[in-house]
C-alpha cells in the first residue's frame, strides 16, 4: 500500500472516508461495534495517554452515538477490495430543526424570548460551531468584539453559555452549558 492516502470526500448528504488496506486482525464488517484491533499499539497507548483519545476502542461506538445524537443515519462500513471506507450520511434539514429546538430549548429555561436578537444569534452559533472565540463570534454575527462581549457576559450569567479560559486569554473560546 505505499504511496497509498486516507482520502476525505465531503459531499452535501454525505462524508466518506477511505483508507487504504483491509480491516485490521480480526475485526470485520459484523464485529466492527464491539470488536477493537489496533494496528500500532504503541501508538494507541501514547494517544490515550496524552488524553487525546479518551479511551481505547472509543472511535467507531462514538461515531454510531454521535449519528444518533443527531438523528442521522448510522454509519455505513464498506470494504471493497484493496481499502476501506466509511460513510457518514447527513440530512442537513433535520439537523438544522433539531440544532435550533436545542438552542430554543435550553434558552426557554432562561427565557428564550427574553434574550435579544444579537444573544439569540451567539446561542444559534455556539450550537451550530460548538466551541468560538469571540472575535468568531463577533464575525459570524457580524457585531463589534465589545459587543460581543457585553452579550458573552450575560449569556455566562444566565448560566446559558461557559467560558473556557481565563479573562486575559487571547484564546478564550465559548460555548453552550450542556
Amino acid at each position: 500500500m505505499t504511496g497509498a492516502f486516507i482520502k476525505v470526500c465531503m459531499f452535501d448528504d454525505r462524508l466518506e472516508i477511505s483508507s487504504p488496506g483491509q480491516l485490521a486482525g480480526v475485526v470485520t464488517l459484523e464485529n466492527i461495534r464491539e470488536t477493537r484491533f489496533s494496528r500500532n499499539p504503541v501508538i494507541s497507548r501514547v494517544l490515550t495517554e496524552c488524553e487525546w483519545v479518551r479511551e481505547l476502542n472509543e472511535g467507531v461506538p462514538r461515531i454510531y452515538d454521535e449519528m444518533k445524537g443527531f438523528s442521522l443515519e448510522e454509519p455505513t462500513f464498506i470494504e471493497p477490495p484493496g481499502y476501506f471506507k466509511l460513510v457518514l450520511r447527513n440530512n442537513i434539514e433535520a439537523r438544522q430543526l433539531l440544532k435550533g429546538k436545542r438552542v430554543e430549548t435550553s434558552g426557554e429555561k432562561q427565557g428564550w424570548e427574553q434574550l435579544d436578537e444579537v444573544e439569540q444569534q451567539i446561542m444559534r452559533c455556539l450550537a451550530e460551531k460548538g466551541v468560538m472565540s469571540k472575535s468568531q463570534l463577533a464575525a459570524h454575527v457580524g457585531r463589534s468584539n465589545s459587543t460581543i462581549q457585553d452579550r458573552l457576559k450575560k449569556l455566562i450569567r444566565l448560566n446559558l453559555v461557559k467560558a473556557n479560559g481565563n479573562d486575559h486569554d487571547p484564546k478564550r473560546t465559548y460555548e453552550i452549558v450542556s
